[in-house]
């Protein structure tokens, strides 16, 4: 499969294993409470971004991970492993050249920043006070803490990608501050200037 620069990768945790419940439990929760009231979970609990090609037949991720913050990691040797990851890659097709140099600009600025575990807790607490404003018989969802919690110092996974595409000039419509890897993926499962990379998934 050929990636390129800029295309965006949603991640699907599976359970492998009694040890690896910890992580399937993690990755449930993140695609449960990071949908809108009344939609079904969504298919991602992580998204990254796809950097360039490794030269040995592997491809640079760009990605805010828990213990390591925002770095470089390897697609195939982080996911290829279809027992316990699905994948599927979007591609912007109005990603240009000028765009590409504004995002690499911000992925350089990135680079080295602590996880924003903070910004996982305004996740949790909004969807739990959404869930309490529904059942007194409001409407939508609540966005409250995680607006609070937009200090660009601390990225988490969806934050990151949303940043990078807003900084190149090609914004997801959702606020980088709340974005999450559900409402990404609803995007880019719309169509253009979306389109699916996989031939599976297309």
């Amino acid at each position: 499969m050929s990636y390129r620069f800029g295309d965006v990768v949603f991640v699907k945790g599976h359970v492998t294993g009694w040890r690896a419940w910890r992580k399937w439990l993690v990755s449930f929760l993140i695609r449960a409470m990071s949908t809108s009231s009344g939609e079904a979970p969504t298919f991602a609990n992580h998204v990254a971004m796809v950097l360039k090609e490794s030269g040995d037949g592997d491809w640079i991720l760009v990605e805010a991970l828990g213990k390591r913050g925002f770095v470089e990691t390897r697609l195939g040797e982080r996911y290829a492993d279809a027992a316990r990851f699905e994948v599927r890659v979007a591609r912007h097709s109005g990603l240009t050249n000028q765009h590409a140099t504004k995002m690499l600009l911000r992925i350089q600025n990135l680079k080295g920043k602590q996880y924003g575990w903070l910004k996982i807790a305004g996740h949790a607490s909004d969807y739990a006070l959404t869930q309490l404003w529904n059942a007194c018989g409001g409407r939508g969802d609540v966005y409250a803490l995680r607006w609070l919690c937009r200090n660009g110092n601390y990225p988490i996974c969806s934050w990151a990608v949303a940043d990078i595409y807003l900084k190149g000039g090609l914004p997801f419509r959702k606020q980088v501050a709340l974005a999450q890897p559900d409402c990404l993926y609803d995007e880019c499962a719309e169509g253009p200037p979306w389109s699916w990379v996989n031939p599976e998934v297309a």
